[in-house]
């Protein structure tokens, strides 16, 4: 609202500005999350799954992916 927005467009700005990223292609999810349901990018989702089960945390198994 301070860059002269009015209320309805600020809001929607902040909501477009929040929305959850693929890090696989960098598309908008839906929901929550890392990766989408492109099969490129399930594949990145296996490998983080593998690498989260063999016992890494979470922040560590991204760094590896990405």
């Amino acid at each position: 609202m301070q860059a002269g927005l009015v209320f309805e467009a600020a809001r929607e700005e902040v909501r477009s500005d929040n929305k959850p990223m693929c890090l696989g292609c960098n598309a908008p999810l839906p929901k929550n999350g890392f990766f989408c349901m492109k099969p490129e990018c399930r594949k990145l989702y296996d490998k983080f799954r593998r690498l989260k089960d063999k016992g890494m945390s979470e922040d560590e198994a991204l760094r590896e992916i990405i």
